[in-house]
């Protein structure tokens, strides 16, 4: 596998609850965060565009966590949904931050909060306005 291809997504996995609302993560990943990363170009001489991966959307013939941490530990670039405070998602972060410290992009829904280890980072977390199956994301 070319990892210098691959977008990791790292969020959770199917529908969950965030506040008072129930959050459907695989139709974001599915409708908004695949076709974007799938649409950028590779800049030359490279030819291609980012490929994206999640591990839970892989078929794996090994441990699925070897897998995870081959992403998290290689892949190009990294997309954090943060939204939730999911603690599954801030481990990988934490690994993927370990591994890489640049080259990660962190995104939260408008109305989540971000935590203090993450807002000291720098930078803009993006946020994603999610309203009745429309989305887009700023930063």
């Amino acid at each position: 596998m070319d990892y210098n291809k691959i977008c990791f997504a790292i969020m959770p996995f199917g529908k969950k609850p965030v506040g008072e609302r129930e959050v459907d993560f695989d139709q974001i990943y599915d409708e908004i965060f695949e076709p974007a990363i799938n649409a950028v170009p590779l800049p030359e001489p490279e030819e291609g565009n980012l490929e994206a991966r999640r591990t839970d959307k892989d078929f794996f013939a090994g441990d699925i966590s070897h897998e995870m941490f081959n992403y998290l530990e290689y892949s190009r670039i990294a997309l954090a949904d943060i939204t939730g405070l999911n603690a599954n998602v801030f481990y990988e972060l934490g690994h993927r931050h370990r591994a890489r410290e640049s080259g990660t992009a962190i995104f939260r829904q408008t109305d989540a909060p971000i935590p203090f280890d993450i807002n000291l980072l720098g930078g803009e977390v993006g946020r994603m306005l999610l309203a009745r199956g429309r989305a887009s994301a700023s930063g």
